[in-house]
């Protein structure tokens, strides 16, 4: 399975969705560079969660596409319950913060649709 290339879709998704609702909050002389500046940071982020929450069941789960199918109907449900629990939680607890509403938001779509792109490949 391509980490690499389920990475840096990744990487593009959560910029994507992460400026969508943050570009409010920077100055506009200093979008672009911001935004070109992030890609790092987000990959890093990106590689690290998948490598270490998303990746693993698949790995265990077996490469055919039955098997895939298979590990995601029975760990996706789980998966998205805690992560959605956990983002709630943390919502909360910093009051609804516009830069943590962005970074959770566009996580948890992230990893949402990476687990799609690791079953479908």
């Amino acid at each position: 399975m391509p980490i690499l290339e389920n990475t840096l879709k990744s990487t593009l998704l959560a910029a994507s969705i992460f400026w969508l609702f943050y570009i409010d909050h920077v100055y506009p002389s200093r979008i672009i560079t911001y935004v070109l500046i992030s890609f790092l940071p987000i990959f890093i982020c990106c590689l690290m969660t998948i490598s270490a929450s998303i990746y693993p069941f698949f790995l265990i789960g077996g490469k055919s596409k039955i098997a895939r199918q298979k590990t995601f109907t029975i760990y996706f449900p789980y998966y998205v319950m805690i992560a959605f629990s956990f983002s709630g939680v943390l919502l909360i607890s910093t009051r609804f913060d516009p830069f943590i509403l962005a970074f959770i938001t566009s996580a948890f779509i992230t990893t949402s649709q990476t687990w799609l792109w690791f079953t479908k490949q």
